[in-house]
């Protein structure tokens, strides 16, 4: 049994030693096969002085590192735009108008309505001194019809003018 142990022992001895002996072998091999870089190409000429163009035409295209996202108050169909690209701006410059043509149409209607609410209210008032009791009920709800349209009118005034 001990003798067969050391023939195991001694195989395996053998077998790693070959294969540590063949791979020392390539490396070693592939070691001296190995060249070293050729030397380094030095060219010359002669330096002479020459104008160059201050700028050159070409095709290209430009990607910005910085920008800015333009938004407006007011959603609507843009109708003007008064800058082209890469123009220079100031703060208060007009750059865009919208298409108010819908703002003014609603800003009329809002004036025809408080026209009539206007008046509405003489004839009211008119009617009430020749019989009082007949329209103090509608009387009472005509401050209010002309109350209501008071705010909405200068709103969209300012947006017609943006």
């Amino acid at each position: 049994m001990f003798k067969r142990n050391i023939i195991i022992i001694l195989v395996i001895l053998l077998v790693v030693g070959g294969l540590f002996g063949t791979k020392f072998l390539q490396i070693n091999n592939a070691m001296q096969s190995r060249k070293a870089p050729p030397p380094a190409t030095v060219t010359t000429t002669r330096v002479i002085t020459e104008t160059w163009q201050p700028s050159i035409s070409a095709i290209g295209s430009v990607t910005a590192t910085e920008g800015i996202v333009l938004s407006n108050e007011f959603a609507g169909i843009v109708s003007a735009i008064h800058f082209k690209s890469g123009q220079a701006v100031n703060k208060g410059d007009l750059l865009i108008e919208l298409d108010t043509s819908t703002n003014k149409a609603e800003l009329k209607g809002l004036l025809a309505s408080q026209k009539l609410a206007n008046l509405n209210t003489k004839d009211r008032l008119s009617c009430s001194k020749q019989n009082p009791h007949l329209n103090q009920a509608l009387m009472r709800l005509v401050p209010f019809s002309i109350k209501r349209l008071q705010p909405s009118i200068p709103n969209k005034a300012l947006s017609t003018k943006r």
